[in-house]
């Protein structure tokens, strides 16, 4: 017991000092319980802290959690955003396709109205010539996107 609580100890001062691992790394214990009480919403915000300093992984996972309201508020439209993020960040391969079927997923529960601001986001997030423009936002049509009737 005292080894756990002297990591949980380390890695929250780690994370607070800027540790991007740290910071993932509590999220994750946070989110499965592992040496800490299960406390989703505690996930939530070391993930978001994570994603913040640009971790990928903490990018798909905080958008996840805003996807099926675990720890947050459901927000498709912020799902979006981050999980647009971590595929901007992705090369090609296995980790983007992942990345890209969660975005998708997202995609397709957004009304017209609400693509259309996460998509204006997004290109707000990202410079022209980032991996998001190619990726997600193909032209006016995001990915996800339905055709038009």
């Amino acid at each position: 017991l005292r080894d756990r609580d002297a990591a949980v100890k380390w890695f929250t001062e780690a994370a607070l000092a800027g540790s991007v691992e740290a910071q993932h790394m509590l999220g994750g214990m946070y989110a499965r319980g592992k040496g800490v009480p299960q406390d989703l919403a505690k996930a939530a915000e070391w993930f978001r802290m994570a994603a913040e300093h640009g971790d990928d992984a903490a990018q798909l996972i905080f958008g996840l959690m805003l996807r099926d309201g675990r720890g947050v508020p459901k927000d498709d439209i912020a799902a979006y955003l981050w999980i647009s993020d971590a595929v901007a960040q992705r090369p090609d391969g296995e980790r983007r396709d992942i990345a890209l079927k969660a975005l998708e997923t997202v995609a397709r529960r957004l009304s017209p109205d609400q693509m259309h601001e996460a998509q204006e986001r997004a290109r707000a997030r990202h410079a022209p010539g980032d991996l998001i423009g190619a990726a997600v936002v193909r032209g006016s049509e995001p990915v996800g996107a339905r055709p038009s009737a």
